[in-house]
């Protein structure tokens, strides 16, 4: 099995796109616990979208 890492999508032309100002966070949340994160399960080859709250 190929790694997450490996996989096309992953690649890091895949991440060149255009962002609006509006989304990128210009201060922290007043409770950083609510930030958001992106966490890569290796071993099951899927990502997860959460909050540092819920690691």
């Amino acid at each position: 099995m190929r790694s997450v890492l490996e996989n096309e999508e992953t690649r890091l032309e895949a991440y060149d796109y255009e962002l609006p100002e509006t989304l990128i966070a210009a201060y922290p949340r007043q409770r950083r616990e609510e930030s958001r994160l992106m966490v890569l399960h290796r071993a099951e080859a899927r990502i997860e979208c959460t909050t540092f709250q819920r690691i």
